[in-house]
């Protein structure tokens, strides 16, 4: 078994256990300290933005944001394995940080947790996912109103603080089409969609694996446990072993898309030289993060 660190949308009961159809044996409710939470840019207007963590001096200015906060689940390896398909790199994390094989998005890191609602306060390892997207690095973008709901309510179904509740709430806010700008801001879309269809068809094929795997990990979880695989301390199988992960190429490709046509040419078309309206950040986050463009 392993802890995995939950900070997003996976806090949520409703997306880990219904979505992710995950069975946690335990859970923690904690905290990393050193990392911080912020919403990497992602798909202008569709879904602008996910949760990540980054070391604190990842972030240029001090601005007093708590450590994250989060859950720890207790799952097997095979389970884990199972969450890293379902979040961005679609199991192929591990290459995060190689310059020829990394496909982007998340990376997956070992942190240390303290539990905040044990006495003392327990200190224990887990995996989770970390790093800001793209050659760009934005952060502190405008997720969509539908992701910032499970995220906050995933806060406080799990039982977060109130005031981490509140800094969710209060810091990061859901994206908003300016009213006076629906139409220009249509037309970007429209745009955009055009573009995003090879990322589009990376996650088809990441959905079909995912499936199919779900499937495999519900007759797995039906089997009754031998004494050989119940013992603790060692891992039994392979890494990713009897787990269909989406093929590396169709990944690589829809990241070098990414990174050459939409962040390179598409987005400083759109948004800097045609001036249409930023699909990532509001307005006003916008101002404020203006040198990051």
């Amino acid at each position: 078994l392993v802890w995995y660190f939950s900070y997003g949308s996976n806090m949520n009961p409703k997306v880990f256990e219904g979505l992710r159809k995950i069975n946690c044996r335990d859970y923690r409710v904690c905290t990393v300290p050193g990392y911080v939470l912020t919403y990497a840019a992602m798909l202008p207007y569709i879904e602008p933005a996910f949760c990540t963590v980054v070391p604190r001096n990842e972030i240029p200015e001090d601005d007093g944001r708590p450590d994250v906060h989060g859950v720890a689940f207790r799952i097997t390896r095979e389970e884990y394995e199972h969450v890293l398909l379902s979040e961005g790199g679609s199991g192929w994390q591990e290459y995060r940080y190689h310059p020829t094989w990394t496909i982007g998005q998340y990376g997956e890191e070992e942190v240390e947790c303290f539990s905040i609602e044990d006495s003392p306060r327990k200190l224990f390892n887990a995996y989770t996912l970390v790093g800001l997207f793209g050659s760009s690095k934005l952060y502190d973008c405008n997720a969509s109103q539908r992701y910032c709901d499970l995220v906050n309510m995933g806060a406080e179904k799990s039982g977060l603080p109130a005031s981490y509740r509140k800094y969710l709430k209060e810091r990061h806010h859901p994206f908003v089409v300016p009213a006076k700008s629906r139409l220009t801001t249509n037309f970007a879309k429209v745009i955009c969609f055009l573009f995003f269809l090879p990322c589009i068809l990376e996650f088809v094929v990441s959905v079909l694996c995912l499936l199919w795997n779900q499937r495999k990990l519900k007759n797995h979880q039906r089997r009754p446990k031998s004494a050989k695989d119940s013992s603790s301390g060692r891992l039994l199988r392979k890494h990713f072993e009897n787990v269909i992960r989406p093929p590396w190429i169709v990944g690589r490709i829809s990241y070098l898309w990414r990174i050459h046509v939409l962040e390179n040419f598409l987005f400083p078309l759109l948004f800097d030289r045609l001036g249409l309206p930023n699909g990532l950040r509001n307005e006003k986050e916008e101002a404020v993060n203006k040198k990051q463009m």
